[in-house]
């Protein structure tokens, strides 16, 4: 048994709030599935994945959802993880950890011997230390059975992945919209990119603004690499063209829509290529979302999204740091034309 006293000083503690759900579950585009699948999933996502699972097993025939796979979370080693279980099955479940350290009175996930049940058919809390790198299995141990009757076997598993001590998760093929004058203050796309990697830079999507009653340009240049390459997480992916497709503004769908639809021009720039579009913003309508429509699927997955946020007729917009005018950033101040001013800040989420 492993005493709280032996347990390592832990650096940080992650959280995860983590649900035990029953939906269908379906394998391939040919309709095969189990109708009596179970997941764990993230508290936060467990409405949409259920929704959205459901509708497509309500196709003709049934097809996979993509977010309904076994669930995989992430620590660093030191870290101390604190699993919020909340059962929403019909059987009594639990979260069973294999490999990672934990008191077996409280985080066992199991009903054994002279033990306390840490099975829950409600709420419980598990706490697991992580010691080391490595990749631990996590399942149901309320129901061992290996048969149609147990959990295991219906996709109730998941797993942590630990990485090294103060590790920092990254997207080694991140795509962003950038400022071109934010390249050119530090000299050179290379020099830019250098102190990304390095951490001198952090990117983020990019938010812009215009007002009520402007007519906003862009001038888009494709500086990408054409191809998105293979990884544990995708396949080699074509991306030579890129574009700007921006929502609820007024354009010519003709020549600033950002994307290729019937029979209208293919509004995209390939590799050193500028596109050049023109949006009216006829509104004040808060946060506007645009991304590149050619390739949506895979490029926004990478970050390439940002929003342009319309603010009422004659407004300023300022550094909250120093006051003085601002060509992108969340956070901002507003000042009106009646001189009101308000504070500012722009979340972008992307499901």
């Amino acid at each position: 048994m492993t005493n709280l006293s032996d347990c390592p000083s832990c650096k940080f503690v992650r959280t995860f709030d983590i649900e035990a759900i029953s939906l269908p579950i379906v394998y391939n585009k040919y309709g095969d599935h189990d109708p009596n699948g179970m997941l764990y999933v993230l508290k936060k996502d467990s409405k949409r994945i259920q929704q959205k699972a459901r509708e497509h097993f309500a196709m003709n025939p049934p097809q996979p959802y993509k977010e309904v796979q076994p669930l995989v979370i992430r620590a660093n080693a030191g870290d101390e993880i604190r699993i919020n279980f909340y059962n929403k099955l019909n059987r009594k479940v639990s979260m069973h950890v294999q490999g990672l350290h934990y008191d077996v009175l409280t985080s066992d996930g199991a009903n054994v011997g002279n033990n306390p049940d840490t099975t829950t058919d409600d709420m419980i809390q598990y706490v697991w230390y992580a010691k080391k790198e490595g990749v631990y299995l996590f399942s149901d141990l309320g129901d061992a059975r290996s048969g149609e009757n147990g959990t295991n076997v219906h996709g109730l598993f998941g797993a942590v992945i630990v990485e090294k001590p103060q590790s920092k998760w990254y997207d080694p093929q991140g795509r962003f919209f950038v400022l071109k004058e934010d390249i050119e203050r530090h000299g050179t796309l290379e020099n830019y990119l250098d102190k990304v990697n390095c951490g001198k830079i952090r990117p983020e999507p990019l938010v812009i603004r215009a007002n009520a009653g402007d007519c906003v340009e862009i001038r888009m240049t494709n500086l990408l690499p054409e191809f998105i390459e293979e990884s544990p997480f995708q396949l080699k992916t074509l991306t030579d063209m890129i574009g700007f497709h921006i929502h609820l503004v007024k354009f010519d769908t003709i020549v600033s829509d950002g994307v290729a639809n019937g029979w209208n021009n293919i509004a995209g720039a390939r590799k050193y290529e500028t596109l050049i579009e023109r949006f009216y913003a006829n509104e004040e309508l808060n946060t506007v979302f645009f991304h590149d429509h050619l390739f949506a699927n895979s490029h926004q997955q990478h970050g390439m999204f940002g929003a342009l946020l319309i603010e009422p007729a004659g407004s300023v917009f300022l550094n909250p740091k120093n006051d003085r005018p601002l060509k992108s950033g969340a956070n901002a101040v507003i000042r009106k034309a009646n001189e009101d001013s308000y504070r500012e800040f722009a979340l972008c989420t992307v499901i």
